[in-house]
């Protein structure tokens, strides 16, 4: 038997904690009229909610430089076999990770952004973003540092977390669409 991905990521990593949250059945169905063939986890717009999620629920793993934080997500998701296993995909420019044939190359930074961004209307992402993040409030999963949300929210009343949530699914909406456009003009596009 070889080493597969599921046997690298530990149990407690916050990928597996937020994967557990994520109802993909749902978030598929969801998806479906504006991305008709998506079929399962691995569809650009699931795996851009994954990001967007990590890019806010456990930034101070990532590394950013100059680049918008988005892109440095791809990066990190390049290096980092929990954030693999979440999305489900493994670069085939890793040689350890070639064996792994269950899952298939990691498509380009732009292949998951943009058709988001170009499809995917800003109120129907919040409405994703919203129904995840209700979700880890729910279950009270734990966040390491007191200022991420997953961390201060299980301190707030259902009420209080609902107001929360709605927020912060508006706020990281409207920031990843700021970030597309700025990586875009970065990129000269």
């Amino acid at each position: 038997m070889g080493l597969t991905l599921e046997m690298m990521v530990p149990k407690t990593t916050f990928a597996r904690r937020l994967e557990k949250q994520m109802d993909f059945d749902w978030l598929i169905n969801q998806v479906k009229p504006y991305f008709p063939d998506a079929q399962d986890r691995t569809a650009a717009p699931v795996r851009a909610l994954c990001l967007i999620l990590l890019e806010h629920l456990e930034p101070y793993g990532l590394r950013c430089g100059d680049r918008p934080l988005l892109a440095s997500i791809y990066d990190n998701w390049r290096d980092n076999t929990a954030y693999m296993l979440l999305l489900q995909a493994v670069p085939g420019d890793i040689p350890a990770y070639r064996t792994l044939s269950d899952f298939g190359d990691i498509p380009v930074f732009e292949d998951v952004f943009y058709p988001v961004a170009g499809k995917l209307p800003p109120e129907v992402l919040r409405e994703l973003l919203a129904h995840v993040l209700t979700n880890c409030a729910a279950s009270r999963i734990a966040a390491e540092y007191p200022d991420q949300p997953l961390h201060y929210m299980n301190r707030l009343s259902k009420e209080e977390q609902a107001v929360e949530v709605e927020r912060l699914a508006r706020d990281y909406a409207e920031q990843f669409y700021q970030e597309v456009a700025a990586y875009r003009e970065l990129a000269g596009q």
